[in-house]
């Protein structure tokens, strides 16, 4: 039998251990996160990446890019079939057809985001997986419809974490024909934007990304829905300025609206996966049905 004073004792006691035991259960759950988590990070660090990195520099100029039966399976799905066309420098390309039709995929196999399920790209008739993807990268500017601005100068938004050259830049925004707002800047190109550019129309927004886009000097420039947003002004005036710089590069447009690309010197119709047809807007209009019919939709 046990005393008053022994109960009360023992009652204590446990009411002591209660706190101690409750931490070790803490650290316990903890731990087995700590375990979980570094399972995962070893998992990670194990991953071997699938797009491996060439070992030559890319340094001459891409005077053409070729695509040679390539495909690209997303997992089960054939995002792109059999696909073969040579792209050269002085020319302005369009790649149209409806989502999901394959232009964003060709996109991601020039940038090497995915490498081809089976064919052959080259650059001036070298394998593309051989250079690396630094000097790859340097040689193409991507301008997109969704268009990052920072919550610095124009000048820095350009550079886009290059040295900034003043003259450099002062060239792309003549090339890009935004100097003409630029200029009228109480500070120029060292105007402060705010952040997402809420102080610039779509227009000048999208000048400025074209503007950084030039000022790599690119061999290849893409534009991926670039005017899809724009009014019709803002859009001739881009379209004006892409005739006016081709001759120094491969331009290739993604579009959605035949209206912003029909001046191409070669439009490429994509359907399920597959290139349709290709040439020019005339020739198409009287012998590729798919384009037909993408006109009548647009």
């Amino acid at each position: 039998h046990m005393s008053v004073g022994s109960f009360f004792a023992f009652s204590a006691a446990l009411f002591m251990l209660y706190d101690p035991i409750r931490r070790l259960s803490n650290l316990y759950n903890k731990a087995q996160d700590a375990i979980m988590a570094n399972i995962r990070m070893l998992e990670l660090l194990a991953t071997k990446p699938m797009i491996i990195d060439g070992e030559h520099k890319l340094q001459e100029t891409i005077e053409s890019l070729a695509f040679e039966n390539v495909s690209l399976d997303y997992d089960n799905h054939r995002a792109l079939a059999n696909f073969s066309f040579q792209f050269k420098k002085g020319n302005l390309y369009a790649l149209v057809g409806e989502s999901g039709a394959g232009k964003s995929s060709l996109v991601n196999l020039i940038v090497r985001f995915y490498d081809p399920t089976q064919g052959k790209i080259t650059i001036n008739d070298k394998q593309l997986a051989h250079y690396t993807l630094a000097s790859l990268h340097a040689k193409i500017a991507y301008v997109t419809q969704h268009i990052l601005i920072f919550n610095d100068t124009i000048a820095a938004n350009i550079a886009y974490g290059k040295p900034i050259d003043e003259a450099k830049i002062k060239q792309a925004l003549i090339k890009s024909h935004a100097i003409e707002f630029v200029s009228k800047l109480p500070d120029g190109i060292n105007t402060v934007l705010t952040q997402g550019g809420t102080n610039l129309s779509g227009g000048q927004k999208q000048r400025i990304a074209l503007a950084r886009a030039l000022y790599k000097e690119p061999d290849i420039l893409i534009l991926d829905e670039a005017t899809s947003a724009l009014d019709n002004t803002s859009q001739k005036l881009i379209q004006n300025v892409l005739e006016e710089l081709k001759a120094d590069m491969i331009t290739i447009a993604v579009a959605h609206r035949l209206s912003s690309v029909i001046h191409a010197d070669s439009l490429l119709v994509f359907a399920s996966g597959h290139l349709m047809c290709h040439g020019k807007h005339q020739q198409l209009e009287q012998s590729c049905p798919e384009y037909q019919r993408l006109l009548g939709v647009s």
